[in-house]
């Protein structure tokens, strides 16, 4: 009786597929986003934020434990996605749940993610000392990123082919990473001086966090909405292709932002981290740049692409994407 609860491979016991790598991925997430609620757990003690004030150790308790029971959860979706029980209507039901659940998970585990990196403050923790307002808003960024990963698996295909897979992961990470950036600027924002230029408000620097934030959400909306079938909206045309002009309009938006960051690279003081040398302003444009130019380029591969116009559309974009780099060191 036991056993027949217990989840099997659809093709029999014998026959059991290996798992694919975005199920692999998937389970990793969650373990990683539970690990790091046993972290905080371990460690609870009272906490004092800058900017906030005092948190009980009980309600950093609490925070720990519910993302632990986030990460298992999503281990646990991932863990159980294409595995059937014998309970009739009952798998029906797990089967169509799962994803929803999946999403679900993931983007609450973000969205803490988001509020920790904004919310970033000097902090004061119980049994542990000072954390810089950088490594908090580090912190609330990798979290983001972990719930945003967990939560776009569940939209890609599992019967594609591996490069095919991979490609759009290093499209889907690179999408993320931009949108991390943006939550770091937002937790970092406060007034800065750059040599060269001058002083610049808090709100200015606060804006540009929230630009690329907000245009790495569209270029991964892109990506999701591209693993749908718009085949319906053939008819309208420019309609079926509007994912990728998402990801493409996304990423020469966030070029433009990249060639500007590069060219007034200069040694920058922002009050609440103290001085940047001109190298790492320098090195944030290039990789920035690296990251848009990368969406484009994976869309015009031929097997990412939807077909030939797609793929000429991404490459040629592309090449204008290139075109401005030297016209905008130039000046």
């Amino acid at each position: 009786m036991f056993n027949q609860l217990l989840p099997h491979d659809a093709e029999g016991d014998r026959q059991l597929k290996l798992p694919s790598l975005t199920k692999i991925l998937g389970f990793v997430a969650g373990a990683i986003i539970a690990a790091e609620g046993v972290l905080i757990t371990a460690y609870a003690a009272p906490v004092t934020v800058n900017g906030i004030g005092g948190i009980m150790g009980q309600t950093v308790l609490i925070a720990g434990i519910q993302l632990l029971i986030l990460g298992i959860l999503i281990s646990g979706a991932w863990f159980l996605r294409d595995k059937e029980f014998r309970l009739g209507r009952i798998s029906r039901i797990v089967g169509r749940f799962l994803p929803i659940a999946g999403i679900i998970l993931g983007c609450a585990v973000a969205l803490e993610g988001a509020v920790v990196a904004v919310n970033a403050g000097a902090t004061v923790w119980g049994g542990i000392g000072g954390i810089m307002e950088s490594t908090v808003a580090l912190a609330g960024a990798q979290l983001f990123c972990f719930g945003l990963f967990a939560t776009s698996l569940w939209f890609l295909k599992e019967d594609e082919e591996a490069k095919a897979s991979l490609s759009k992961l290093v499209g889907i990470v690179a999408v993320i990473g931009i949108s991390a950036e943006g939550l770091l600027v937002m937790g970092l924002a406060s007034p800065a001086v750059v040599d060269g230029i001058g002083g610049i408000t808090q709100p200015t620097v606060f804006n540009a966090g929230v630009s690329l934030f907000i245009l790495g959400l569209i270029a991964l909306g892109g990506w999701m909405l591209r693993e749908k079938d718009f085949s319906f909206l053939r008819k309208y045309g420019i309609l079926e292709r509007l994912p990728s002009y998402l990801i493409l309009g996304a990423s020469f938006a966030v070029t433009i932002e990249a060639l500007f960051v590069m060219n007034q690279a200069a040694f920058t003081v922002i009050q609440s981290i103290g001085g940047i040398m001109e190298s790492t302003i320098m090195l944030g444009g290039v990789q920035l740049l690296v990251f848009a130019a990368l969406q484009p380029l994976i869309l015009g591969v031929p097997f990412v692409a939807e077909d030939k116009r797609e793929a000429r559309t991404a490459l040629l974009a592309l090449l204008f994407l290139m075109l401005l780099v030297p016209a905008a060191m130039m000046f």
